[in-house]
């Protein structure tokens, strides 16, 4: 995966019309690859990051060659790290490609354009003759309060969706339900209750005179000698 380009606002107008003008004229296959939200952890610690991987799966015999998706999170809970957040490699990424993720206050907008030929994306996105399922991006999330975290897909309602072979837009679906993640407290080391804490000196007390008794013994038994 290669590091995310953070483009300014005004970058992400010319990514928009590329995609709008990528698809105007198309129709979409019948078939429908399926896009996921997955995550490695269920629960994270209050101020721990939350890793948010967006996939594309049962492709068939098609490829994707741009994309734009919105992820609709709470900020109340979470707040993008965009300079932590990744794009998965099979659309090109550098040079090959425009990558921007633009934050619109609660609708995370996450967009790729390749710009490599149809034939190169092709190639890219399958192994030994076969389409692979591949990681589209990773957005890194920070924890800003306790509670649970919903984060879900939309399509970008201007110019959004899953762009394959010669502009033409991927019929695809989106996840039924919100992936969620738990943010809890952490737990704080609980101090010894005073009846633990005497218990534990008595013992340590003991044992120190145990040992100035066997100092005493052996020094005893030396002067005599």
């Amino acid at each position: 995966m290669r590091a995310l380009y953070n483009f300014k606002q005004t970058f992400t107008y010319p990514l928009y019309l590329l995609l709008f003008m990528a698809t105007m004229f198309t129709t979409s296959p019948a078939k429908a690859s399926l896009i996921s939200l997955e995550t490695d952890t269920s629960s994270v610690f209050l101020g721990e990051q939350i890793d948010v991987n967006i996939w594309i799966r049962d492709l068939g015999s098609e490829f994707v060659s741009a994309f734009s998706l919105d992820l609709l999170v709470d900020t109340s809970l979470v707040s993008v790290n965009a300079a932590g957040s990744l794009f998965g490699d099979k659309l090109g990424g550098g040079i090959d490609s425009i990558q921007d993720v633009f934050d619109l206050g609660g609708i995370i907008n996450v967009a790729e354009l390749s710009f490599l030929l149809d034939a190169e994306l092709d190639l890219l996105q399958q192994l030994a003759g076969t389409r692979v399922d591949f990681l589209l991006a990773t957005l890194v999330f920070d924890t800003t309060a306790l509670g649970v975290a919903n984060f879900s897909l939309d399509f970008d309602p201007l110019f959004g969706g899953v762009v394959g072979e010669a502009g033409a837009l991927l019929n695809s679906e989106l996840p039924l339900q919100a992936l969620q993640v738990a943010i809890v407290a952490r737990p704080i080391n609980p101090v010894p209750a005073p009846s633990t804490l005497g218990m534990l000196l008595s013992l340590a007390a003991i044992v120190l005179c145990s040992v100035a008794i066997r100092k005493g013994e052996t020094l005893a038994r030396m002067a005599r000698s």
